[in-house]
């Protein structure tokens, strides 16, 4: 008879038990890092996106204003454009915005701002007009490198920026601005 007794190997199973899972938990918290990176960027995303819909808007109300037939001439540049002009008004977004720079001359900045969609979203808009009748116009002060403003030809640059936030919380840290250039 043999006399030898056996253990059980339990802590051998036990071991595979731990290592088994342990690695379960490395995997689930490896797919939560990626989900909430993802659902981070993909916040972001939106709010990029909010405010590049609030640029393209303030681009669109006041391209609308300079060549609609019923407003058409708002921020003209009288004369022979040392003249200075009246202040534009411009109702877009259920508000109206003055100009906060006051009366034009060519080459000066004509500056409206809105904030809509209940508070959350601002687009400012700057417009400038050159013309002269007196030689070509450099368009380098409002970034416009390219090309200048031919003579007894009226031209047109467009800054609309957009937020995700008022126009009187644009220093927050998570505020995002989008801009679009126009140039006509």
């Amino acid at each position: 008879m043999n006399n030898v007794h056996t253990q059980p190997q339990r802590g051998f199973t036990l071991f595979i038990a731990v290592i088994v899972s342990s690695l379960t938990v490395i995997i689930a918290l490896a797919i939560l890092g990626v989900s909430t990176t993802q659902l981070e960027l993909a916040g972001f995303s939106r709010q990029s996106e909010v405010s590049f819909e609030a640029a393209s808007a303030a681009a669109e109300c006041i391209r609308f204003y300079d060549v609609s037939t019923a407003h058409g001439g708002t921020f003209d540049v009288p004369g022979d454009g040392s003249t200075q002009g009246s202040t534009a008004q411009v109702t877009c977004f259920g508000s109206t915005a003055t100009n906060s720079n006051g009366a034009a001359r060519s080459g000066t900045e004509q500056r409206f701002q809105w904030t809509w969609n209940t508070n959350t979203t601002c687009s400012i808009a700057s417009v400038y007009k050159f013309y002269s009748t007196s030689g070509a116009v450099d368009m380098d002060s409002v970034g416009v490198t390219a090309y200048d403003c031919p003579s007894n030809v009226e031209c047109t640059v467009v800054q609309a920026r957009g937020y995700n936030a008022a126009c009187n919380a644009l220093s927050g840290s998570s505020v995002i601005e989008r801009a679009l250039f126009l140039v006509y």
